[in-house]
């Protein structure tokens, strides 16, 4: 079983079960769809944790895939889905989130991560640009520069400095899913469900110049790569509708 279901005191529990690294295969992906569809009909749920197996939420993309005809649900499609659901979905980031799995986290309405935890789109040093929304939803969660950065970089960052950008909401020294569900009680309580952090119809204001030179430096250390430099004209697209 690629996605394990269950429930606690009205709070559904998603888990990605594919060793070594959770990757997002065509079996988790249709695992994750089909949870919510579950927690979409059962009103008695209020939430939802998506966590990982073992010591790793997710390591991105399935490379068993790589080269084959893409299988549906794709994941941009999943993470829509996931954005859209019913009750808001917290995750709970134990170890790795990496690529296509930080763009998973990105589509959850929370982040709470473990002290551990590293993050990060690090697609470009692969000679790629995340595909599964990345480039859009991250500037639109903590501005454009930072974000840029980030991706263009595609050094993964730990979980502190994660909470300093804004990426994750908690970071938790212990018991991570014991701790998620608490988060969820006091966010349920306080009625501070928001429908997103990240707002995919905002983008938070910024300084234009900042993110040119951005762009400049980029540029002039990329040399003849070209998947950085890219990378940036897509976060520089999160500027229009998404």
């Amino acid at each position: 079983m690629s996605v394990k279901f269950s429930t606690k005191n009205n709070i559904a529990i998603l888990q990605i079960s594919n060793p070594p690294v959770n990757a997002l295969s065509q079996a988790v992906r249709q695992g994750l769809v089909e949870s919510i569809l579950k927690i979409n009909q059962d009103k008695k749920i209020k939430a939802a944790i998506l966590h990982g197996s073992d010591k790793i939420f997710c390591a991105g993309a399935d490379i068993k895939e790589f080269g084959k005809p893409p299988q549906e649900p794709s994941l941009p499609d999943v993470i829509a889905i996931v954005e859209k659901c019913r009750v808001p979905v917290f995750a709970a980031i134990n170890g790795a989130a990496l690529g296509g799995g930080l763009e998973l986290a990105l589509g959850c309405r929370y982040r709470i991560a473990s002290k551990d935890a590293k993050l990060g789109l690090p697609e470009v040093k692969l000679g790629l640009l995340p595909g599964a929304g990345g480039t859009q939803r991250l500037p639109r969660l903590i501005g454009q520069v930072k974000a840029g950065e980030l991706i263009s970089f595609g050094k993964p960052v730990n979980a502190e400095t994660a909470l300093q950008l804004g990426i994750i909401d908690k970071v938790v020294s212990e018991n991570l899913l014991e701790n998620a569900i608490e988060f969820i009680k006091q966010v349920l309580e306080s009625k501070q469900n928001r429908a997103a952090l990240c707002d995919i119809n905002k983008l938070p204001s910024h300084n234009p110049d900042e993110f040119e030179n951005l762009i400049k430096k980029t540029k002039a250390k990329a040399r003849s790569q070209l998947s950085p430099v890219i990378a940036l004209q897509a976060v520089k697209a999160a500027e229009l509708p998404f």
